[in-house]
């Protein structure tokens, strides 16, 4: 009879286990838009995806002092001395973008580059409007 239960139980948690890894969209799994029925990519998080990038690669040159800082969703948005880095809904008019791809130098970060998965994010991020989410 334990024996019983100790295995029903084992199922039911493994049956469990694999119901809620799978469910929870992330930045790189497609979502059924309600709507057409067709496959989309999950809207990006700020907070979740693209400011830890900024906190691992930007912040110890782009802090909170200086011409940019990138510790913030609002300092990001407001730029440096060179004015707006981030135009939202264009990623490729946003010299943030410009920077870390190298089409405009200095390539940021300075002395590493961000992976192309990482830049890919921000682009996306700035192509969905650049949500403060």
């Amino acid at each position: 009879m334990k024996k019983t239960v100790l295995i029903s139980f084992l199922i039911l948690a493994f049956i469990l286990a694999s119901c809620a890894g799978g469910n929870t969209p992330t930045a790189s799994q497609p979502v059924e838009n309600t709507t057409t029925g067709q496959a989309t990519e999950a809207s990006l998080s700020y907070t979740n995806d693209i400011q830890p990038i900024f906190t691992q690669n930007c912040v110890n040159c782009h802090g909170v002092s200086g011409g940019l800082a990138l510790d913030s969703y609002d300092h990001v948005m407001k730029g440096g001395i060179s004015g707006a880095v981030v135009i939202a809904g264009d990623s490729e008019g946003s010299l943030l973008v410009k920077r870390i791809t190298g089409a405009v130098l200095p390539r940021m970060p300075k002395g590493k580059s961000l992976t192309q998965d990482q830049i890919d994010l921000i682009q996306r991020w700035i192509g969905e409007g650049a949500l403060n989410n």
